[in-house]
């Protein structure tokens, strides 16, 4: 499921549901999806996922995270999978090489939190200072972004088109049983599911505090 643009929780929301043979067809037919949000049930579980993909040369270690990636990730503490695109946008004849990282993994230091502090990271014509750490420097697990692949195998299944791998990964978050990923890192699923009620609430908070936010810099200007 596609979120709504900004959304704190994420990009897409996964969830499981099977498909009547008049939805297959039609799906078939004119690849219209079986189901939309407003006709799921509000108690629905739903697994939020935020996607990036690389605008500029990386390697195995990630990207520097900007500061509007960063606040997004820094967001909220519902665990979400971070899904990044290690390819990117320079290779489009390749097939697709999703990291999947799990936000409990991501923890920032004060260090690196005082980095992307705005006051601190820009100038008065608003050029960065310093470099940004990679989100791999921001794992607690000493792992690289490179070892998050979706595959098994992990990096040693690069180059590989990882659809099914990724699917494969997103049904076990759906599911009740304890998962490993990467290998030797033991996730409980239900801690990364939560209501599409919720993802509604999350969405018509952000913007009640958003309209705060403009009136009260109305009020004092």
């Amino acid at each position: 499921m596609v979120l709504a643009g900004k959304h704190s929780f994420g990009d897409f929301a996964y969830c499981q549901y099977v498909w009547t043979t008049f939805e297959q067809r039609t799906f078939q037919a004119c690849f219209r999806p079986p189901k939309v949000a407003h006709s799921l049930p509000k108690d629905v579980p739903l697994v939020p996922i935020c996607y990036y993909t690389r605008h500029r040369e990386t390697s195995h270690s990630g990207p520097p995270l900007s500061p509007p990636e960063f606040r997004r990730l820094n967001s909220t503490s519902q665990c979400r999978l971070i899904a990044w695109d290690l390819y990117g946008r320079d290779a489009s004849a390749r097939p697709s090489t999703l990291a999947i990282i799990p936000s409990e993994d991501i923890q920032p230091t004060d260090s690196q939190r005082q980095l992307f502090a705005p006051s601190r990271s820009r100038t008065t014509d608003q050029t960065w200072l310093t470099t940004f750490p990679t989100l791999s420097d921001m794992l607690t697990t000493g792992l690289q972004l490179s070892d998050y692949g979706a595959d098994p195998l992990g990096p040693l299944a690069y180059g590989a088109d990882d659809t099914a791998q990724v699917l494969g990964l997103l049904d076990r978050f759906s599911a009740d049983a304890t998962l490993e990923h990467p290998l030797g890192c033991y996730r409980q699923p239900a801690t990364y599911r939560t209501t599409l009620q919720n993802f509604h609430q999350r969405l018509v908070d952000d913007h009640a505090a958003e309209a705060q936010s403009i009136l009260t810099e109305d009020a004092e200007a």
